[in-house]
């Protein structure tokens, strides 16, 4: 795991006793992460944070006081994997689920994952050591850059993932889409110019809608 200044990169993960959870912590134990695990189930985090020489913390993401009381344990932490997520016991027609199944369920997929957020972005964009310590770009490392491809009227756009190399005398673009030859598929939309045409042109304030009187199959 690449290191940021002079530490590893501190990681918490959520949901961490097992499944999806515990595989993230060994895959980046294996990447020499320092990882504070989290789960309600603290028999379970504490037998994998002891194997992953992990801190153990057992709290509900559920909980926004819990998760605010857990950015505070993990001040350093860079990654943040809030992967908790549960199902509901009972099996059948969603109608037949108790309320208070859902209520449980959508605590935690959905509530949860709002109450990391909330106890965590704020802390990770004050952090200033990206400005401490740069990123290195060395030649022939490759990124992605998304794009979006859009139209004159505002509402159509494609988004489009391009991957640049760096070279010696700069950044080139490796993918070259073709988004010149992109054509508007599916239904028709209309503007205050009238029904867009399905070919666009490269140049995207030069796509105009077809005037009202131009007929078309």
């Amino acid at each position: 795991m690449k290191r940021l200044g002079d530490g590893p990169l501190e990681a918490v993960v959520t949901g961490a006793a097992g499944g999806i959870g515990l595989a993230l912590a060994e895959a980046l134990h294996a990447k020499g992460a320092e990882l504070v695990l989290v789960d309600v189930d603290a028999a379970g985090v504490a037998a994998a944070a002891t194997r992953l020489g992990a801190t153990a913390v057992t709290s509900d993401v559920a909980d926004p006081v819990a998760m605010q009381a857990l950015a505070d344990r993990a001040p350093q932490a860079r990654l943040i994997c809030l992967n908790a997520g549960i199902v509901g016991p009972s099996l059948g027609a969603p109608w037949e689920v108790p309320a208070e199944e859902w209520d449980r369920v959508f605590a935690v997929n959905v509530a949860g994952v709002v109450n990391g957020l909330r106890a965590f972005v704020p802390r990770l964009l004050a952090m200033d050591k990206p400005a401490q310590h740069p990123e290195v770009l060395e030649e022939g490392m490759v990124f992605a850059l998304e794009t979006y491809w859009p139209s004159a009227d505002g509402l159509g756009a494609a988004r489009i993932e391009e991957e640049l190399v760096v070279t010696a005398d700069g950044c080139e673009v490796i993918t070259k889409f073709p988004a010149e030859e992109l054509l508007v598929a599916g239904r028709r939309y209309h503007t205050v110019g009238g029904e867009l045409p399905t070919v666009r042109n490269a140049q995207s304030h030069l796509n105009k809608g077809r005037s009202s009187g131009e007929r078309h199959s």
